[in-house]
């Protein structure tokens, strides 16, 4: 690894190859690779004293009828009558983030796309992996990029980020020299 650019990039040599690594996108893709792998099993943090929240009925309705895809992604959420729910648990990506905002993002997940289980499965733990990475402009410890460089580089599972985006473009030292008239 170089170093870092903008807050946002990891700049990293290869050989004879300049690596430009989105930290974001890298880190984004390999915990929703963790989610995958454990799918079904996500983390989560209870909560000592629940919330109740008093959601938005379409809201209320999209989330109860659905509990297997919230649970699946660390959601715990019962109803608690009327207009609200009881929210036990969240994933712990969401520490920090009122309940009532990540049942928000919760449901917006749940609306988005199709119905099908896998797909919205898959919606959520993109999700819960974007809230989790780190983002551009964190300060971030200078042996977390390195290993973040490192995955990009080497392993195979990360080459995208979830929404398809690449983790790396690379520039190569021909191609460096030729913008620079050094070579024609």
């Amino acid at each position: 690894m170089v170093g870092e650019l903008f807050g946002v990039f990891i700049v990293a040599e290869r050989g004879e190859t300049l690596l430009l690594i989105d930290k974001h996108a890298v880190h984004e893709r390999i915990r929703y690779n963790e989610l995958c792998a454990g799918a079904g099993a996500a983390a989560r943090q209870s909560f000592l004293d629940p919330p109740v929240c008093a959601l938005d009925p379409e809201d209320k309705t999209l989330i109860l009828g659905d509990l297997a895809a919230a649970e699946a992604a660390g959601f715990e959420v019962a109803d608690f009558g009327g207009s609200s729910v009881i929210v036990r648990a969240l994933p712990p990506e969401y520490a920090g983030t009122a309940a009532e905002d990540a049942l928000t993002e919760l449901a917006a997940a749940l609306r988005a796309g199709t119905g099908d289980p896998v797909e919205k499965r898959d919606r959520l733990f993109k999700m819960v992996a974007c809230k989790s990475a780190i983002r551009g402009g964190d300060k971030n410890d200078l042996r977390e990029l390195e290993a973040l460089a490192r995955r990009a580089v080497f392993d195979p599972a990360v080459k995208t980020c979830p929404h398809g985006r690449p983790v790396a473009v690379a520039v190569t030292r021909a191609e460096l020299e030729k913008r620079f008239s050094r070579i024609v």
